[in-house]
């Protein structure tokens, strides 16, 4: 983001920002004449290199001429000067290979004017929350022009009103695929949740709201003593209070988040994976933290550091262990056998997988990606050590690391267990 111009306490100092130059020069324009002349030349802000299409590459500066600002915009082969411009209010670059796309606010004139991947939009006398999509393919940005606040998303008005029903109030951001997501006045003094065509009930208050990767918003809605969380357009209750925010899958197909009931110290914390709630072990305010891995929901937890994976206290030196705690999982049978993998050498860092009350072989680390619950109910995973990779099925080694290009295979696949235990309660 560019820094708004402010300013300066004494013009004769080397250390003058270059984004100080307007004011330097209404106070005392001689002073500005005799800036050190590097101040003087263009500053640049950054670029976009595609690397399969250098000439689509953006390359944007700004220089500092007659204490006005310039705006150079360079792409491919074309460029475009802006302004001048009195102030520089605010700017945000997409850097996201093959996007290019930018925005700045500058003030010319006694109003705000937003200059969108090369071009200028119609002015306004002030502009609040511009903001990029992700792919830097839209802009949204909210506008007051006398008593009346719009939301504007690419170059297009959407929402219009003044004080009362309809007023906008709040601009949350723009995602890939150009829908705005912002909150508005409903009739009854509450607030609406807009996100593009969709439109929630009025509520009373708004939590953990949040734009996964350009692609879906999130959000938890209070009504009384009521909540619900909304999915891009789709809103379903809560049973519980919101403890987390909500977290994706890496291919954004699961989605979960944490809730608690009751007071403490009784408390219960569950995590919801896909809409059916599962029980936390121990308690979830011990500064564990949850992952999603596909759709194997994971706690992660610290035995060493004071809790055990269930998240009860522990006694003796400090290490750092890390348990995965697979939520909602019933112990397999069989379970690890041999202590030659349970544990590392003392004082080694390693991590381990957590199946019920069956605790795997500790290894220098856990591959995320390759965990998987199969139909049956077991729990897959690979593992690395010094020696190489291994795979487990339920805890149990299945196959030692590659040696000669093959590897060797140590116990036939688990009989069939009872399938984790994911609880009932929709929500």
């Amino acid at each position: 983001m560019l820094a708004a111009a402010a300013g300066v306490g004494c013009v004769n100092s080397s250390d003058v920002s270059f984004w100080d130059a307007h004011d330097i020069c209404a106070k005392d324009p001689k002073s500005y004449k005799g800036l050190p002349a590097e101040q003087m030349a263009a500053n640049a802000l950054g670029q976009n290199v595609p690397p399969t299409d250098p000439q689509a590459a953006v390359v944007l500066s700004v220089e500092r001429r007659d204490c006005l600002f310039r705006v150079n915009v360079t792409r491919g082969r074309s460029t475009g000067v802006f302004g001048p411009y009195e102030t520089l209010l605010t700017g945000e670059i997409n850097l996201t290979p093959g996007r290019g796309g930018f925005m700045i606010v500058g003030r010319r004139a006694q109003a705000d004017r937003v200059i969108v991947n090369g071009r200028e939009e119609r002015p306004h006398e002030k502009v609040d929350s511009p903001m990029l999509s992700r792919n830097g393919e839209h802009v949204a940005y909210s506008a007051w022009d006398g008593q009346v606040r719009s939301i504007w998303v690419d170059g297009k008005e959407i929402v219009r009103g003044g004080p009362g029903e309809g007023a906008m109030e709040q601009l949350y951001g723009v995602l890939d695929d150009g829908r705005a997501a912002y909150l508005v006045k409903a009739s009854d003094g509450r607030s609406k949740l807009i996100i593009g065509a969709w439109s929630s009930l009025p509520f009373d208050a708004i939590r953990s709201y949040a734009i996964w990767r350009g692609e879906r918003f999130s959000a938890f809605l209070q009504r009384g003593a009521q909540w619900e969380v909304v999915l891009d357009g789709r809103a379903e209750p809560v049973k519980g209070e919101p403890y987390s925010g909500v977290f994706f899958s890496a291919d954004g197909a699961h989605y979960a988040f944490t809730v608690y009931r009751g007071d403490l110290p009784q408390r219960a914390y569950e995590m919801v994976l896909d809409g059916v709630a599962r029980p936390l072990p121990g308690q979830a305010d011990t500064g564990l933290t949850m992952a999603l891995f596909g759709s194997v929901p994971v706690l992660y937890s610290y035995p060493g550091r004071g809790t055990r994976s269930d998240g009860a206290a522990t006694a003796g030196a400090p290490n750092d262990e890390v348990a995965l705690v697979i939520i909602g999982a019933k112990t397999p049978d069989p379970s690890p056998t041999s202590d030659d993998f349970t544990r590392l050498r003392a004082g080694r860092s390693g991590q381990f997988v957590q199946i019920g009350a069956s605790r795997g072989p500790q290894f220098d680390n856990i591959v995320t990606d390759s965990l998987r619950i199969d139909e049956q109910g077991h729990v897959h995973y690979r593992a690395r050590r010094a020696d190489g990779e291994y795979e487990l099925i339920d805890n149990v080694i299945q196959r030692l690391p590659l040696v000669d290009g093959t590897a060797a295979l140590l116990t036939p696949a688990p009989a069939k267990v009872a399938a984790p235990d994911v609880g009932d309660d929709r929500k």
